[in-house]
């Protein structure tokens, strides 16, 4: 599974660019971006200046937490992810909903060959259940952001450590 770094939460506490320095410094991680309205015009500058592949999240190839998995067909061949939400779209820091794991788990079945991202309130306490259930991608944004917040570059690159550490087990 791969670790994606959400950059939203940096975008709504205003200093997208210092972030975006620190984590370009980091290995083995990807960046997700939210083509939402309040981060659409930094897309452009997202991709010129992250040192990582950029996932760009479309709002219409997710399925909700309040959506079940039969009511979406991901049989189009252009189509090769899905993002799972874990949380009620729209606001960061809300505790990730165990029940993703069962539409992880519908759609890996249903679509094996499809990529799976889950999204919203992972962090060290539930990633390894993400993995397990399998998941592809997991999305963590406010849990890195916050300890950046708090502890700076070291607490960052410590908690980034212990999710790849995770991840690979």
């Amino acid at each position: 599974m791969e670790l994606s770094i959400s950059l939203d939460p940096a975008i709504d506490g205003g200093n997208l660019e210092e972030y975006l320095a620190v984590v370009n410094g980091l290995e083995n991680v990807s960046v997700h971006f939210d083509l939402a309205k309040k981060s659409h015009t930094w897309l452009p500058h997202v991709l010129k200046n992250s040192a990582h592949r950029v996932d760009v999240h479309t709002w219409g190839e997710e399925i909700d937490i309040d959506e079940t998995v039969d009511s979406h067909n991901f049989t189009d061949p252009d189509l090769n992810s899905v993002v799972v939400m874990s949380v009620k779209c729209g606001a960061s820091g809300q505790a990730f909903n165990p029940s993703a794991l069962e539409k992880v788990k519908q759609i890996k079945k249903k679509y094996p060959n499809l990529r799976i991202i889950v999204d919203g309130g992972i962090n060290v306490k539930n990633i390894a259940s993400v993995r397990d259930a399998g998941a592809s991608v997991a999305v963590v944004g406010n849990f890195l952001y916050s300890i950046y917040k708090d502890k700076g570059e070291t607490g960052l690159l410590q908690a980034v450590s212990k999710l790849l550490d995770i991840v690979r087990r």
